[in-house]
């Protein structure tokens, strides 16, 4: 088994390899095990069990020791499970011992940027894991692009991805329905989240970074330096061993559109958008086809007097429920999404009707 990188303890538990041939340990190194000591500490261990537990007589017990040693194949056979449950008692005793002290030492102080889905994740694992935590949000409220405060959430917004996926593992959706949930629903979700795991206690509001800088101290090691205004408008700095930028992949950087010469019709960026009330009756043009572009898109048609969508390649938009846009008759995914029933007045709640079921088999038969 030279040179395969399977873990030591699975080696030495399950096969003779770890008695014979050296191997890799869990850091990647090759050690030959110490079995001689890891054998006797095994057997004395077994031997004690046997005693206690049968009630055998020294006699008895020194008669069943000799009918082992006697035979060696029966060592062969009994080390490996010895070596094995050697290992778990060698590893349960070194986790009750670990005291508070180690675990001070290795606690950091943790900076955040960003209350969203990842900021809040980020803020609960690094408590969870015994750091000092502060994270910083520009909004007055939690959630990101999710905020009830964000600009970027148009009216009617839904998910593209189910309740069943956006929920985080360690957090099922508390109504246990699968659905896909409206913007402020989400929203909703996030606030039960936090109050979970008592995030808003660790979260600035209304503070916006002016500036991040990655320091170095005399003795080489690294750390961090932001630098924010409050909600009050004062300008702190923080100072922090680690750094999380938790800001979203979906903040525009730069939304000045282009010089349209000639055009003297109304050019909106996708993130001002807001409900489809100023397009009634006009002609509209969507440039792109990423998801708000088929949302929005979607959502002006119904009352613009044309709607033609521009696209630099070949695209293809894929329903949201799948199997019911396919089979059932007079399907609309606007109603069912509002209603969350198909045109035949039946409940959609099975994971199968749902998008993901076409891209994910963990959730094909469900």
């Amino acid at each position: 088994m030279y040179g395969t990188g399977i873990p030591t303890k699975f080696v030495k538990g399950l096969s003779l390899a770890g008695y014979m041939f050296p191997v890799k340990d869990d850091k990647g190194e090759m050690r030959s095990p110490n079995r001689m000591k890891r054998f006797l500490v095994s057997w004395v261990a077994i031997l004690a069990f046997v005693y206690k537990k049968l009630n055998l007589r020294k006699a008895q017990l020194l008669g069943f020791l000799r009918g082992v040693i006697a035979s060696p194949i029966r060592i062969m056979l009994v080390a490996p499970f010895l070596e094995l449950l050697w290992y778990y008692v060698k590893r349960t005793f070194r986790q009750s011992i670990r005291t508070d002290n180690e675990k001070r030492q290795i606690q950091k102080r943790v900076a955040i940027v960003g209350a969203g889905p990842s900021g809040l994740v980020a803020c609960k694992e690094m408590l969870e894991a015994g750091h000092d935590v502060i994270c910083l949000e520009r909004n007055k409220g939690i959630g990101g692009c999710w905020a009830a405060d964000s600009k970027i959430a148009y009216d009617g917004l839904y998910q593209t991805t189910s309740s069943y996926f956006s929920a985080f593992s360690d957090f099922p959706p508390p109504d246990g329905e699968i659905k896909y949930w409206r913007g402020d629903e989400y929203r909703q979700y996030l606030d039960q989240y936090a109050a979970r795991y008592k995030l808003l206690e660790h979260i600035q509001f209304q503070c916006s970074v002016l500036n991040v800088e990655e320091c170095v101290e005399n003795d080489g090691s690294k750390y961090w330096k932001l630098k924010y205004v409050d909600a009050e408008g004062n300008v702190n700095h923080c100072v922090a061993d680690n750094l999380i930028m938790a800001v979203g992949a979906f903040q525009p950087e730069n939304k000045k559109l282009p010089d349209l010469k000639g055009y003297t019709g109304k050019v909106v960026h996708s993130a001002d958008y807001v409900n489809n009330k100023e397009f009634a009756g006009k002609r509209v043009l969507v440039i792109g086809v990423g998801e708000s572009s088929a949302d929005v898109t979607t959502d002006i048609s119904e009352v613009a007097k044309s709607t033609t969508v521009w696209s630099r390649r070949p695209f293809m938009i894929a329903p949201r429920y799948p199997n019911k846009t396919l089979f059932t008759k007079d399907f609309s995914e606007s109603d069912a999404l509002v209603t969350g029933r198909d045109s035949k007045n039946n409940m959609i709640y099975k994971a199968a009707d749902f998008l993901e079921s076409a891209t994910t088999h963990r959730i094909g038969g469900l």
